[in-house]
């Protein structure tokens, strides 16, 4: 958080992050080793049925709660010293506004970690994955509604201001209005809906109706 909330529009980002991760790789969708992690997850919640009942899908080794649960019990301190879990979706959109965003719905009903009737992270689950998990993903949020303001270092400044504040005149490269405003961040398949009204079949396989 200190990272996020401090940023200098002098250094870029890649600079600023260099040891704000507790792990220098962490695992993708097509990582698939997690299957004993997800036997114990549908065992926990009393078989593949319930599992899906609760979070839509069965435990899938590619999703987020199984890689959490790996993460766990295989580097405990890593999993120990992580302040914040976040997806692709919501570490991007944290910089933009200088403080960390959530997980939306939209992306959270692919995590084997959420229930999709309450829209909340079910306890179930979460106590099946790993302790404290709750307090590491925060909440959850619908996908539509703001994140926050643009964060200073994106924000556009002024030639005068760059000149008193010694800031080279490339701090203002971003050129973000300061009222600018972050809506919270989503998936892939959900954005490509949102914006072209189809979805990539590169994921999963998926149906959109007319």
């Amino acid at each position: 958080m200190v990272t996020l909330s401090s940023l200098d529009p002098k250094k870029p980002l890649v600079d600023q992050f260099g040891e704000a991760f507790s792990t220098k790789e962490s695992p993708i969708w097509m990582d698939s080793s997690t299957t004993q992690e997800c036997k114990a997850i549908e065992k926990a919640l009393g078989g593949a049925l319930e599992l899906s009942k609760l979070t839509r899908s069965r435990a899938h080794e590619r999703y987020t709660g199984p890689q959490i649960k790996r993460i766990f019990e295989m580097q405990p301190q890593v999993y120990n010293n992580t302040e914040r879990i976040s997806l692709v979706s919501s570490f991007m959109a944290s910089p933009l506004i200088g403080g960390y965003t959530y997980i939306d719905h939209t992306n959270g009903v692919g995590m084997n970690l959420m229930d999709i009737k309450e829209r909340t992270w079910s306890k179930k689950v979460l106590e099946a994955t790993a302790p404290g998990l709750e307090e590491k993903l925060r909440k959850l949020a619908p996908a539509h509604v703001v994140a926050g303001l643009i964060a200073p270092y994106f924000v556009a400044v002024a030639d005068a201001d760059c000149f008193s504040r010694g800031v080279p005149r490339t701090s203002s490269r971003f050129q973000f209005n300061k009222e600018c405003l972050v809506v919270q961040w989503s998936g892939d398949n959900l954005n490509c809906l949102a914006g072209e009204t189809y979805l990539p079949f590169f994921t999963f396989n998926s149906v959109v109706p007319n």
